[in-house]
């Protein structure tokens, strides 16, 4: 329910679910639904006060920031190939345009195209649901997960795989289905199950590689610098990690030198002087990108400072 705004649209898909699994008989269960209703209604009302009072939450609606059409349209579009094949993803992802910001002055797709394409797989999706094929619910999550994902973002915040997660579902509703139907025979059940084997092994071993690459700070960001040049964040964050940790080797060479131990001092004087170089390297980098970013400049001026 809370990771995302787009969660509100979760008993429309529950409703949906029943319906193909009971069909008619989803009226004994109105009471269930009216409660999963409700809750989205409330936590809806709560979003839109109590938790944002600070600022309009009619925000994304105000044409003096809204996103122009073109620019929806491409992070629609973007959105759709990255949840049908999720690769090169990194925790900053380099969603164009304006690396990773959604920028109303930059050109994007063609929004008749892509209102087309999405109004022609929700008529899909209709024709599923009403034949009671869970294919129907899979493509229902996949564009109504999408939709706020990529419409209802204001052009200061930045549209990025996070935003996927929840439409990223419907691939895992939509499989099963895939695999039942090609189990159903028996000259191809064999080969079915173990494509489905492979598909499984292969799904582990790339999240088991992104999982190492997560554990690990340092890795985490030169992964998204190499995959989003044009991203300023991966590169601030790798200053500051090297920044941070420099200033933390100094002081411990303070304390080698306090405990007369001369030898460990020196070496940590000079590994805390190689981080600052690294970070004076990336920051200066970052400076490149964002120039009119006083926070980042006074950074790389204490970092010279040592």
């Amino acid at each position: 329910w809370a990771c995302d705004f787009a969660a509100l649209f979760v008993p429309a898909f529950m409703l949906i679910a029943d319906w193909i699994v009971n069909g008619s008989a989803v009226r004994k269960h109105l009471a269930i639904h009216a409660a999963s209703w409700g809750i989205a209604i409330a936590l809806g009302a709560w979003w839109m006060t109590v938790s944002d009072l600070e600022k309009s939450p009619y925000a994304v609606l105000d044409p003096a920031v809204m996103v122009a059409p073109p620019v929806k349209a491409t992070a629609f579009s973007r959105g759709m190939s990255l949840v049908a094949t999720p690769t090169g993803l990194n925790i900053d992802h380099d969603l164009p345009p304006a690396g990773g910001f959604l920028n109303p002055d930059e050109p994007g797709s063609n929004p008749f195209l892509t209102a087309t394409t999405g109004i022609g797989l929700g008529l899909i999706a209709l024709i599923l649901i009403a034949a009671r094929s869970p294919a129907g619910l899979a493509l229902a999550w996949f564009l109504l997960a999408l939709l706020p994902a990529a419409y209802f973002i204001p052009p200061h915040l930045r549209f990025n795989e996070r935003a996927l997660y929840l439409a990223i579902v419907s691939v895992g509703l939509a499989m099963p289905w895939i695999v039942s139907k090609v189990v159903a025979k028996k000259s191809t059940a064999v080969a079915g199950g173990l494509a489905s084997v492979v598909l499984l092994l292969a799904a582990a071993a790339g999240t088991f590689m992104r999982n190492t690459t997560w554990q690990d700070e340092y890795a985490l960001w030169e992964d998204a610098a190499l995959k989003s040049p044009g991203a300023p964040e991966p590169i601030v964050r790798l200053g500051t990690l090297h920044s941070d940790a420099a200033r933390s080797m100094l002081g411990e060479a303070e304390q080698f030198a306090r405990n007369n131990d001369r030898p460990a001092a020196i070496k940590r004087r000079e590994e805390a002087l190689a981080e600052f170089g690294a970070a004076m390297n990336f920051l200066q980098q970052a400076v490149e990108l964002q120039p009119d970013d006083a926070n980042l400049r006074a950074e790389l001026g204490a970092t010279f400072a040592y």
